[in-house]
């Protein structure tokens, strides 16, 4: 497990900017260090190691965007993120396939360090260097989806409403198209047609969570792999994203924290469509020995891959700037006792909804084990609340079954 500091490169022509930027980062735990221009910046790259870049558009000689395409190409472990004064929707359209986050200039410390700390995750709670190894194969992660990069690049704008949110997912009509046929798999009391009653019904974080996970599950090649199944997996995320969210209102009666769960339960599962599209042998192995030889999915991922689906999907979402709640949430929905905790969280929503998610589609390998033998559940006190889960999620599985 990588324990060192990460070590950050800020990257700017502006010798006035850098000059900012380290009066801001002084009092930070990293290392940091900084290049006046993109020439500078992939000098350095060469001779040490970092592990973000945080960088300016606008430079000259080596340009933000070029410097970006050269690390995506040459340091692909590195998480990318752009700071800029000039965030049109041009550049970030053009920009969107090599960059994991977005700042505005000007930015307040406090902005700055929350964004660098929630890829921390990164370096603080995952194997970062199986991790490594596994990209070394890969090559590359899935770059963020266009719509998402705007919505993200105008979700901080007070004049940008729900509406002007609902219009630009709009704009794009795959997107749409598979947006509300993965809401609609549900079978909620009316058929969403539009994705201005689904922002209205679901909320702006559940609608991005849903296009991040439409873009994953659209961008993968996935050859025949035995066990495994696109729309079963679809089913089981969408599924699941609704029992957690009910878990999180029986327990909490907190509707923010609920589309939170909503939102993990939509996400919890990609590292699967990211594992079986790059190693779809391997992953067909995975498969074979969970559903025929009883083994834990995570433990056969590790034996046969080098890390879990759960890892790498939290890894990829940490990277797009996901919360720590909902990448704790994802990372450990499999093993919940690797994560210290003495109370309900997103974890127990998901953990608890992606297991009854599995049962109620009878899906469920033979090897896992029940809720009511869950050690973790019996840790934070929550045993006692499995039978409300369970009688609240099969009315809503039973209407959803009607519905269809």
């Amino acid at each position: 497990m990588d324990k060192r500091p990460m070590k950050i490169l800020f990257v700017d022509d502006s010798p006035e900017i850098l000059t900012s930027l380290e009066r801001m980062m002084k009092k930070s735990p990293w290392k940091v260090a900084f290049a006046e221009g993109g020439m500078a910046a992939l000098d350095m790259l060469e001779e040490s190691h970092f592990d973000v870049v945080v960088t300016d558009l606008n430079m000259p000689e080596v340009s933000g965007i070029k410097l970006l395409k050269i690390i995506e190409k040459e340091f692909p472990h590195l998480i990318r993120i752009i700071y800029s004064g000039n965030l049109s929707k041009e550049s970030v359209r053009e920009v969107a396939a090599y960059t994991h986050r977005f700042i505005a200039k000007p930015c307040s410390m406090e902005k700055m360090i929350l964004t660098i700390e929630n890829t921390s995750f990164i370096y603080n709670t995952l194997d970062n260097d199986a991790i490594r190894k596994v990209l070394t194969n890969t090559g590359s992660l899935p770059s963020l989806p266009r719509i998402y990069t705007e919505l993200m690049a105008n979700i901080e704008n007070p004049e940008f409403s729900l509406k002007d949110a609902a219009h630009l997912i709009g704009s794009d009509v795959g997107m749409t198209v598979n947006i509300l046929k993965q809401i609609n798999l549900l079978g909620h009391a009316k058929d969403i047609t539009s994705i201005d009653q689904a922002v209205s019904l679901l909320g702006l974080d559940s609608i991005n969570a849903i296009t991040l996970s439409t873009h994953i599950f659209n961008s993968a090649v996935i050859s025949n792999i035995a066990n495994f199944s696109s729309e079963q997996l679809t089913l089981h995320s969408m599924l699941t994203a609704r029992f957690a969210q009910e878990i999180t209102l029986i327990e909490t009666d907190n509707r923010k924290l609920a589309e939170s769960a909503y939102v993990a339960g939509v996400l919890h599962d990609l590292g699967i469509i990211l594992l079986a599209s790059n190693f779809p042998t391997k992953y067909e192995a995975v498969l074979e020995r969970v559903f025929n030889a009883a083994r834990p999915i995570a433990d056969v991922e590790h034996n046969l891959i080098g890390i879990s689906h759960s890892e790498i999907g939290a890894y990829l979402l940490a990277l797009w700037g996901f919360p720590k709640e909902i990448l704790s949430a994802v990372a450990f929905h499999e093993n919940p006792m690797n994560q210290p905790a003495e109370s309900f969280s997103l974890l127990t929503a998901v953990y608890a909804g992606s297991y009854l998610a599995h049962q109620f589609e009878k899906d469920h390998p033979n090897n896992v084990e029940s809720l009511e033998n869950s050690k973790y559940l019996e840790q934070i006190g929550s045993n006692c609340r499995i039978k409300f889960w369970e009688s609240r999620c099969e009315e809503i599985h039973k209407s959803i079954s009607k519905k269809a």
